[in-house]
């Protein structure tokens, strides 16, 4: 990238757009948003907010996931029958 492309980049939204960003570098053409990014982020508020979305639903699985091995765990050493929703004895 050369100096100038660079200095356009500064404050501008590092999302990448489309399926083809790959085709997109090779012919020398930007595929970043380009859009002024909200202060202290990487992004302009459009993407910020559909990047957080996805790290918020990833995070939930992880939270899940977690949970159910505990009752798993809970469940073998208790004999009770547990789950995401209480105990049933």
């Amino acid at each position: 990238m050369s100096e100038e492309s660079e200095k356009d980049h500064v404050g501008a939204c590092k999302w990448i757009e489309g399926d083809d960003h790959i085709e997109k570098i090779r012919n020398g053409e930007d595929p970043f948003c380009g859009e002024p990014i909200v202060p202290g982020s990487s992004y302009c508020e459009p993407h910020k907010k559909r990047a957080f979305a996805k790290n918020q639903k990833r995070a939930f699985k992880q939270m899940v996931m977690i949970g159910e091995a505990v009752c798993a765990k809970m469940r073998r050493d208790s004999g009770y029958i547990l789950s995401m929703d209480g105990i049933v004895s």
